[in-house]
């Protein structure tokens, strides 16, 4: 335990003072001894040194000297110093002493000290003229909250009467430094346990990387045969050798902003590593803590929503995917039979077996994005064209738009880049988008209506690859913005929504490192637009 330096000082002063008291205590007795055994010897002295012109004797003046010499130390020192003589008396007592209590001449001990008018009824300092042994004991003063050590301790008189001499030394300081560390332990053991308490793992580092505390549960979330230890570095407590490629701490530590990361174990379990900055007053970062949480639980719900709302699309696209897939497929059947009855038919309509193949191939084309569409996310990334992630979407959703008399544009900038990404994932992104801007065009124009336009935009825009989606619907209240992507929140009517896609467009969205954000107002459209770094976050 590191001690305060008030408190050395304290103690320093304390000892230097007892070791000053002493010595000068020890030197006035070897002179007062002297001075008694020149008084009992016969002296014989020639007649003109006789009484009357006899000279003091030494050690007389010695010992005046040495008391006068010891009175001022004591009236020196920064405590509180009396003497207490039998009789209630107060033959001396130092400047601090006067300071505090004012006069003591005059007047008995119980007083000035403690304003009564009767003696104390249980005297500390009697005690000692009664066994001639030094006390020591603890004084609270509650008017002034202030703590003083008292020492009492045996004293004689020039003429050998008892005394005592007094000794009230200020602790208060250290006494105060004591129950203030006594309560800052109290409330560091109560954090911790709560600290301890709390199901994730949290590792608190300086600035160099090392470990300065860890809770237990970061041991089962990494997978740790032993315990963190502080002074260890994170990567060579993990048995690592270097700094691990997507590492929150040292970006945290560097840049001094916040760090997240998600990844896979070894087990297949999702954790999130979060990092935050520990900032003094000044606002620089003194220490960063990182958050690790399990998150797998998280992570299958949101994969069962997304399931769940691939099924609930693919039922709404049931009725016009069958008849974007039976128009060809009559088609070809059509040819078959036309084929059967008469071969002979390919002389004049050659064209007739190229029909089919193309008929066949959009058909080819329908199944194969329907099944993408469908089948279990792939986390890998993969290098896309977007034009081709709109087409596939716009595949599945055309038949079902040119019914309703909804027209879509396509525009992309020449400059749009590929980039690497979750195709189905963000297949689901636009679909979704796709999807709401078709129920808000028909929730303003039930029938057939030039403004029914869905326009989608594919641009760079510097590091990031935007897709805008815009429609003339209803458009959004502005209270409403701010939660679109809150879960379970719509403004579709009861019963035609779950309030869960937007949600899940936005977490899919923020996995890609991307935005997802909204501008409308009502009567007047909505544009969704979705920001997407062309190059993935780590």
């Amino acid at each position: 335990m590191t001690v305060p330096s008030g408190e050395i000082m304290e103690r320093k002063t304390k000892e230097e003072l007892r070791a000053e008291i002493e010595r000068l205590r020890t030197q006035l007795t070897v002179y007062e001894a002297t001075l008694k055994n020149a008084a009992t010897t016969d002296i014989h002295l020639p007649a003109d040194l006789q009484p009357n012109h006899r000279r003091p004797h030494p050690c007389r003046k010695q010992l005046s000297l040495e008391r006068d010499r010891f009175y001022k130390v004591l009236d020196q020192l920064p405590a509180l110093v009396y003497l207490q003589a039998p009789d209630y008396s107060i033959p001396f007592a130092n400047r601090t002493f006067i300071d505090n209590f004012g006069s003591y001449r005059g007047a008995p001990c119980y007083r000035i000290i403690h304003d009564r008018d009767t003696p104390c009824d249980d005297c500390s300092t009697f005690k000692v003229f009664d066994n001639g042994r030094a006390r020591k004991w603890d004084l609270h003063d509650k008017d002034k909250d202030a703590f003083f050590e008292i020492h009492e301790i045996p004293f004689a008189d020039s003429d050998g009467s008892p005394l005592v001499m007094v000794l009230g030394i200020d602790v208060t300081r250290r006494r105060k430094a004591r129950l203030a560390l006594q309560q800052s332990e109290e409330e560091k053991r109560l954090l911790t346990a709560q600290l301890e308490a709390v199901p994730d793992g949290l590792v608190l580092f300086d600035l160099d990387g090392k470990i300065l505390w860890s809770n237990r549960h970061v041991m089962s979330l990494l997978q740790l045969d032993e315990p963190l230890q502080p002074g260890q570095v994170c990567h060579g407590a993990i048995y690592r050798h270097a700094v691990c490629t997507d590492c929150p701490v040292q970006p945290c530590i560097e840049e001094g902003v916040f760090q997240e990361r998600e990844l896979l174990d070894q087990d297949g379990r999702q954790l999130h590593f979060r990092c935050y900055p520990i900032r003094n007053d000044e606002g620089r970062v003194e220490r960063v803590i990182l958050n690790i949480s399990d998150t797998s639980r998280n992570f299958n719900r949101r994969i069962n929503h997304l399931r769940a709302g691939q099924l609930a699309a693919i039922g709404e696209l049931s009725a016009g995917i069958a008849h974007e897939i039976n128009n060809p497929l009559n088609g070809i059947i059509n040819f078959a039979q036309i084929l059967k009855d008469n071969p002979e038919v390919l002389r004049q309509h050659p064209e007739i077996p190229e029909r089919m193949l193309s008929e066949g191939e959009r058909i080819a084309r329908i199944v194969s994005g329907l099944l993408g569409f469908s089948r279990e996310p792939d986390d890998q990334l993969q290098l896309i064209d977007p034009r081709d992630l709109v087409r596939d979407v716009l595949l599945l959703v055309e038949t079902q738009m040119r019914n309703e008399g909804i027209h879509v544009e396509i525009k992309t900038e020449p400059e749009a880049p590929l980039i690497l990404a979750q195709p189905q994932k963000l297949e689901h992104v636009l679909f979704n988008l796709l999807s709401n801007a078709r129920h808000a065009l028909n929730a303003r124009f039930p029938l057939p209506d030039k403004a029914k336009r869905i326009r989608v935009l594919i641009r760079r825009q510097r590091e990031l690859l935007q897709f805008r989606i815009e429609d003339a619907g209803v458009g959004i209240a502005a209270e409403n913005l701010p939660h679109l992507c809150s879960p379970f929140f719509t403004t579709k009517p009861e019963g035609e929504g779950t309030g869960l896609g937007l949600s899940i467009c936005w977490q899919l969205v923020k996995e890609h490192g991307g935005q997802l954000r909204f501008d409308s107002s009502p009567g007047r459209g909505t544009r969704a637009i979705v920001d997407l770094p062309l190059q993935p976050p780590r």
